[in-house]
């Protein structure tokens, strides 16, 4: 039985947790990746999603070819929010000035990058 806590407004009421959990869609598993973006090449980064234990700030990438096959793996310190022409962009956001900063990272290796499998 689950007792809410009499903040919610709810005091004094119990949850049986079979009804609980078949009154929400909470997903068995856990997804394999929640983002996805696409470079100028056609080249897929998928983001893994972390295990809630690592506390390691880099994120894993796969990266696949325009066909879908898998390629790479990259770990970077951001989620960039564009690829194109041998650049990633990073936006970083400052609370104290409410300025938006847009980085740009080169990719030393672009040129030897492979697009698909063939």
């Amino acid at each position: 039985m689950l007792t809410l806590d009499k903040n919610t407004g709810n005091a004094g009421l119990e949850w049986p947790m079979k009804l609980i959990e078949k009154n929400t869609d909470l997903p068995k598993h856990m997804p394999f990746f929640d983002r996805i973006r696409v470079d100028d090449e056609g080249r897929i980064y998928v983001r893994r999603c972390k295990n809630v234990l690592d506390e390691s700030p880099d994120m894993s990438f796969d990266i696949c070819g325009h066909d879908g096959h898998y390629l790479y793996t990259a770990e970077l310190a951001f989620i960039p929010m564009s690829i194109r022409a041998g650049h990633m962009y990073h936006t970083v956001y400052s609370e104290e000035t409410g300025e938006v900063k847009v980085i740009r990272y080169r990719i030393k290796n672009w040129d030897r990058l492979s697009s698909s499998l063939n």
